[in-house]
């Protein structure tokens, strides 16, 4: 799968073919959820098909509290050792604020490209 859009990198280069390569979480204790996704880029489908070289963005999602339950929904309906298990209550872990979320698009080197802040699903 990939979408189909033009977008303009940061050379002023249109690219109309986009895949995403690959995606990473990062569950930590202190930021929160992190989603890290690196999006090859090329001129148009057939500039893939022919092996051309992408541009590459890394799009990351800060405070991404949903990221996690469908994975563990993944883990009990697709590993036997795992199917039937129970959720665990988490109170023991206090409260963290959450915040808001925010939408960063950077170059693969860390060049910020655009970010976002987004409240209950709105962009502020």
């Amino acid at each position: 799968m990939a979408i189909d859009k033009a977008v303009e990198n940061e050379y002023g280069a249109e690219f109309t073919y986009h895949k995403i390569h690959d995606v990473r979480i990062v569950n930590d204790a202190n930021k929160g959820i992190q989603i890290f996704m690196t999006v090859y880029s090329y001129k148009d489908k057939q500039a893939r098909i022919d092996g051309k070289q992408p541009t590459i963005r890394q799009c990351i999602i800060d405070n991404a509290d949903f990221a996690m339950t469908p994975f563990y929904a993944l883990l009990k309906a697709k590993f036997p050792d795992f199917t039937g298990a129970d959720d665990m209550d988490n109170s023991f872990k206090g409260e963290r604020e959450a915040g808001p979320v925010k939408l960063i698009q950077q170059t693969m080197n860390g060049k910020l490209l655009k970010k976002e802040t987004e409240e209950n699903g709105k962009n502020i």
